[in-house]
C-alpha cells in the first residue's frame, strides 16, 4: 500500500513498540521529524485505540504546557533583556555621535593638512 516502506520498518520494530507503547505514544510528539510518522507507524503496530488516545492526550498536555512555560520564560527574558537595553540607550547613542563627531573633526583636520 501507501506506507509500505514504512510498514516495513514498522514490523521490524513492533515487539519493541508493543513492550514499550505508553512510553512510545506519550513521547512521539517530542521526537523531531516523527509527528507524522509517529502515530502512523503506532497504528500500524496495532496499538489499542483507547490507549493511544489516552497516553496520546498526556503527551499533548505535557507538550503544551512545556513548550507554553518556556515560551512565556523566554518572552519574559527578552523583555527583561530590552527593558535593560533601554536603561542604556541614551548612552549609547551619545557615544556614538561622540564617536562620529570626533571622527569627522579629524578628517577634516587631516584634509586641512594636507597639501594640494
Amino acid at each position: 500500500g501507501r506506507f509500505h516502506i514504512l510498514r516495513r520498518g514498522v514490523e521490524q520494530v513492533t515487539p519493541l513498540i508493543q513492550r514499550n507503547r505508553r512510553w512510545i505514544v506519550f513521547g512521539v510528539r517530542f521526537m523531531y521529524g516523527l509527528r507524522t510518522a509517529g502515530p502512523l507507524a503506532l497504528g500500524m503496530a496495532r496499538i489499542p485505540p483507547g490507549e493511544f488516545v489516552l497516553f496520546n492526550l498526556i503527551g499533548a498536555l505535557v507538550w503544551a504546557t512545556l513548550f507554553s512555560g518556556l515560551g512565556f520564560l523566554f518572552g519574559r527574558g527578552i523583555s527583561i533583556l530590552i527593558g535593560e537595553a533601554a536603561r542604556y540607550e541614551a548612552m549609547v547613542l551619545a557615544a556614538l555621535m561622540l564617536t562620529g563627531a570626533v571622527y569627522w573633526f579629524w578628517r577634516r583636520a587631516r584634509e586641512a593638512r594636507r597639501p594640494d
